[in-house]
């Protein structure tokens, strides 16, 4: 249902008032659909009132426009298509161009200007206005194959081009040369540039900070543990029955700060306990086993919302870490045929103290509480190849955020 649901959501428009200035310099007020975009958007969708049609821009049909404070203007340009992932790199410095038409989000306008394209098979990529055009500021990695052992080379022509467009101010020389080649470190140059110049910049990049939130959370859980193997029937034969049992937690979540918070990672601390109480008669003995053990786990998740007014609903996944801080692993062996006679011990000698697992959850947030159902599987505490002893877990939980 929450998949199904996600792609209606996703496709929801959010229109935001904002501005766009037409190819022939009409500038027209409306409403803009506004997605917080990650990526540089191929389109938008525009209306001036609500009785009129939406309008889809491309870049080939609008100069610029304006929404929720971002800049984007449309224009022609140069975009290098190398990979910058070490498994993909190219053995030429040679650049991959190609010319196209797109959005360029403005990060700095003023005396020097910088603009920032992010596509879907892109790189992140900076350009520069000299006049009516936009310049790539070229930087790319590569392979230099010179005598057989392939090394990562840097082509970091964009300092150079960066030392001629702001040439006019010897002080930036020290300031160009240490920096990289990323949204903020770029930025910080321009705008350093830029307040030499009594003129007032229209636009000035924020460095935009993650979204944190945290709180206290509670489980509602049923744990169970999944006995396997031939080589200990005393544990795999015996029913046992699934106990309730309620634990506190606290939780911090770390939210992108564009495209809209879509994406978050999710970490908790709780405590959970893994109960087992089974009664095995081998012929001889009466065998009654008896296990709790208590794991504080450290849970890691990879969260997908899925945006509503006042709230989200989300699908999230990942992995659990737990440590044993509570353990009882008796057993008693009670002899059928001398009634004078019991054995007393543990019921595993050995055990695992650490757990890794899986887990997956979906659940919906609204204001400051949330609402989770989640699926957990864990390694278990058994160290022996005959005796697998998987933990399971399904939770209910409900979560307040400060």
């Amino acid at each position: 249902m929450i998949l199904t649901v996600s792609f209606w959501i996703q496709a929801k428009e959010n229109f935001m008032s904002g501005m766009v200035v037409t190819s022939i310099g009409d500038t027209l007020t409306g409403m803009v659909d506004y997605q917080n975009w990650i990526q540089s958007p191929d389109s938008i969708q525009f209306y001036s009132t609500l009785n009129d049609k939406v309008v889809i821009y491309r870049p080939s049909d609008i100069k610029m426009f304006q929404v929720d404070g971002d800049t984007y203007v449309g224009a022609e340009v140069d975009i290098e298509n190398s990979s910058r992932q070490l498994d993909w790199l190219s053995h030429e410095s040679t650049l991959q161009l190609t010319r196209k038409s797109v959005f360029l989000r403005a990060l700095v306008t003023g005396p020097r200007s910088l603009y920032h394209y992010k596509g879907s098979t892109t790189e992140n990529l900076f350009y520069i206005k000299e006049g009516s055009i936009y310049t790539l500021l070229v930087y790319k990695l590569f392979y230099n194959d010179a005598k057989d052992v392939p090394t990562v080379r840097t082509l970091n022509k964009y300092i150079g081009q960066l030392l001629y467009y702001m040439s006019d101010r010897p002080e930036m020389q020290k300031y160009i040369q240490n920096v990289t080649y990323d949204i903020h470190s770029l930025t910080a140059v321009f705008n350093s540039y830029n307040k030499f110049d009594k003129a007032t910049m229209s636009n000035q990049h924020k460095r935009e900070k993650i979204n944190i939130n945290y709180g206290l959370t509670a489980a509602a859980t049923i744990n169970s543990i999944h006995f396997t193997g031939a080589d200990f029937p005393e544990f795999v034969i015996p029913k046992y029955s699934q106990g309730l049992t309620f634990t506190p937690g606290i939780f911090i979540e770390f939210v992108e700060p564009r495209n809209r918070g879509r994406w978050a990672l999710y970490s908790e601390l709780i405590y959970s306990t893994y109960k087992f109480e089974g009664n095995y008669d081998d012929g001889y003995d009466l065998i009654k086993s008896t296990m709790d053990f208590g794991y504080l786990k450290m849970y890691n998740l990879l969260r997908y919302r899925i945006l509503l007014q006042n709230g989200c609903l989300f699908v999230n996944g990942g992995i659990s870490i737990g440590g044993i801080i509570h353990e009882i692993n008796e057993q008693e062996r009670i002899s059928k045929n001398n009634s004078d006679w019991n054995e007393t011990g543990k019921a595993l000698n050995e055990i695992y103290r650490m757990e890794l697992g899986l887990v997956f959850g979906a659940g919906i947030k609204y204001k400051h509480i949330t609402f989770e159902s989640r699926y957990a599987i864990g390694g278990g505490m058994s160290p022996y190849p005959g005796l697998g002893a998987q933990t399971r877990s399904n939770s209910i939980l409900v979560s307040y955020n400060f």
